[in-house]
């Protein structure tokens, strides 16, 4: 079922496409992820028309998802990451002139072997995940500094963020900016605020670094 703004509103739930059961669904600027347990299908829009609905299967367990404009981030049962999509603003955690075209055909290789990711989190061309200890990974576009690594410099590969020790419970991404909740129920701020979206007043334009809230 969806609902919501579209080139034609859907005020109310609607049902979409098929009669097939899913786990989850994770939803993207221009796609909708479809999960069960070892197969999931990628719904892609342009233009509010539905271009692609393709089936993926993997021996794989994916638990999680997240989109970007032109890239995918999926995660894995025990804790890899498998990115996909276009690569311009290294997005993906590799090479600049590298990109991924099949879903789930590279597991990121980059953050080190004994780190386990538990949750991922993509804005329109960044991205941050959490391990299992409580640290943060940012990698991609950093022109608003929604990496918080303070400057506004793309990181092509994964970056351990500097939380000063806080240990962090939850990560969430907007198109430009940054929030990481801590396990002391904190809030920690950074990116973009052209809008406001920071919650830190309106004097600041871009925030380079995690601002406790």
């Amino acid at each position: 079922m969806i609902w919501g703004e579209h080139f034609n509103k859907v005020p109310v739930p609607s049902r979409f496409i098929g009669k097939e059961t899913y786990n989850s669904v994770f939803c993207g600027p221009n796609q909708i992820f479809l999960l069960r347990k070892y197969n999931f299908s990628v719904v892609q829009f342009q233009n509010g028309t539905v271009t692609s609905y393709q089936h993926f299967f993997t021996g794989t367990q994916i638990v999680a998802a997240s989109f970007g404009v032109s890239h995918g981030l999926l995660l894995t049962w025990d804790g890899k990451v498998m990115p996909y999509g276009n690569n311009d603003k290294n997005q993906l955690g590799m090479k600049k002139d590298e990109e991924v075209k099949l879903i789930g055909s590279y597991s990121l290789d980059c953050v080190p072997l004994n780190i386990i990711i538990t949750k991922v989190a993509s804005g329109s061309y960044h991205n941050v995940v959490l391990s299992d200890q409580g640290n943060v990974y940012v990698w991609g576009d950093n022109k608003f500094g929604q990496l918080g690594v303070g400057d506004q410099k793309n990181r092509a590969f994964p970056e351990l963020l500097n939380l000063e020790g806080e240990f962090i419970d939850d990560i969430f991404c907007g198109e430009y900016h940054t929030i990481l909740i801590s396990k002391k129920r904190e809030a920690f701020v950074f990116g973009s605020n052209k809008n406001g979206q920071l919650g830190i007043g309106k004097d600041i334009d871009v925030q380079l670094t995690p601002k406790a809230l």
